[in-house]
């Protein structure tokens, strides 16, 4: 089973500002299948309403923090992790079939959801 994993993307840097940009299968592991972008969200937020654990997902927190666990089983073991996501140039790489809890995020944090295709 793949594991979730931090994904750099890839930065212009310029003196108006600086930009970040993804392409499928190029700077993550699967074709999108559509995006959400959540904002406003309360300091306390459930996951499981946030991604769909039947596909890929990519995180990107473009602005505040949120810091999640992942749970997954590999091999019959249990396995967990904890990432924290307050870089907007990060994403975390959720392949399907994981648990993901939200342990804690800012007030009004910004977040982009990459969705890979339903199968």
């Amino acid at each position: 089973m793949k594991e979730p994993k931090l994904i750099d993307l890839p930065i212009m840097e310029d003196v108006r500002g600086n930009l970040t940009f993804l392409e499928e299968n190029n700077h993550f592991p699967f074709k999108v299948g559509g995006f959400r972008y959540l904002f406003g969200m309360p300091g306390k937020t459930s996951a499981k309403e946030l991604t769909d654990p039947n596909i890929e997902n990519l995180i990107i927190c473009l602005s505040g923090y949120l810091d999640v666990c992942v749970r997954w089983k590999n091999s019959d073991v249990d396995s967990s992790k904890k990432f924290s996501l307050a870089i907007n140039h990060e994403g975390l790489h959720l392949p399907a079939s994981l648990e993901v809890d939200i342990l804690r995020s800012s007030t009004n944090t910004i977040i982009l959801i990459v969705e890979g295709e339903k199968l």
